[in-house]
């Protein structure tokens, strides 16, 4: 998918839900990029990025770019569906 505005690739909705997506997904590299882009948009809101920033890049600094591990795929599984669970009980 390509952002019209921008021309880059990658998916123009750039949320920590997105996020977590991709990396469920296996998109690691896209998934980093979001975390990195809302870190930097608000640090002291999004201080919990730092650390998720750190985990991808230490699971996977020497993998193969495309194999994610089980781990972090089932982690980032979690992480989405606490995500949705805490959207669907803020609006009950």
């Amino acid at each position: 998918m390509t952002d019209s505005t921008t021309g880059s690739s990658g998916p123009t909705i750039r949320t920590e839900t997105m996020a977590q997506l991709l990396l469920s997904q296996g998109h690691w590299r896209q998934a980093r990029e979001i975390y990195q882009e809302l870190y930097q948009q608000d640090p002291e809101k999004h201080g919990h990025l730092r650390e998720r920033l750190a985990e991808i890049d230490r699971e996977f600094a020497s993998r193969e770019p495309t194999v994610p591990s089980r781990t972090m795929i089932v982690k980032a599984q979690i992480n989405y569906l606490n995500t949705f669970l805490k959207q669907v009980k803020d609006k009950a």
